[in-house]
């Protein structure tokens, strides 16, 4: 749902899948120069991953930003992942990512 919403408002999104092995998906990332990648977890086991994909992710490209979002993370589970930017639902995440894009452009400029 998020993909077609930022698709109608004219953004370019890149869908890697949600089954796509960690080093892949860091490397379609890298080639396609997303500077935001959104992830989202609606069952348990998939938080656990996110972790993961956060961590290699900012290995390999530490200018990346990372928003997460769905009904199992919270503020504080994405204050633990060290994540740039936290959605509660699909109403806010065009908000989320324009501060995102803002910040980067700030750090551009600096």
């Amino acid at each position: 749902l998020l993909r077609v919403m930022f698709e109608v408002a004219g953004w370019k999104v890149y869908e890697f899948g949600e089954d796509a092995l960690l080093d892949k998906f860091v490397e379609q990332q890298l080639d396609a120069g997303v500077e935001i990648v959104a992830l989202s977890a609606f069952v348990r086991t998939s938080m656990l991953d996110i972790r993961e994909v956060i961590k290699k992710l900012k290995e390999r490209n530490d200018e990346c930003r990372v928003m997460v979002g769905g009904t199992l993370l919270t503020p504080i589970t994405a204050q633990k992942y060290a994540v740039d930017g936290w959605t509660e639902s699909g109403g806010t995440v065009f908000d989320e990512t324009i501060r995102l894009l803002t910040m980067l452009g700030e750090e551009e400029l600096k």
